[in-house]
């Protein structure tokens, strides 16, 4: 149990210590009419409304999201301290 215990406090110290870099991700056309895995993956990036935008970490499993709905989205690189 004590081996346990200590896992999750390690696994968010090292996520605390990474800074990743972050992206804006604004919805720029309706999902009206789209696959429903497409409106899965603007859903999965917390898009709901048209005009919404969210500034979230930029990693290879948000990337791909991105990437599948690109032609439905604005996305923007965020320097600084954003949240």
């Amino acid at each position: 149990k004590k081996g346990a215990e200590l896992w999750p406090r390690f696994l968010v110290n090292v996520q605390r210590s990474r800074k990743m870099p972050k992206i804006s991700v604004t919805l720029v056309r309706s999902v009206i009419g789209r696959p429903q895995t497409q409106r899965a993956c603007v859903q999965s990036l917390g898009l709901r409304k048209l005009n919404q935008t969210r500034v979230i970490e930029d990693h290879p499993a948000i990337m791909g999201n991105v990437h599948k709905v690109r032609h439905l989205l604005k996305v923007e690189e965020v320097r600084g301290d954003a949240k």
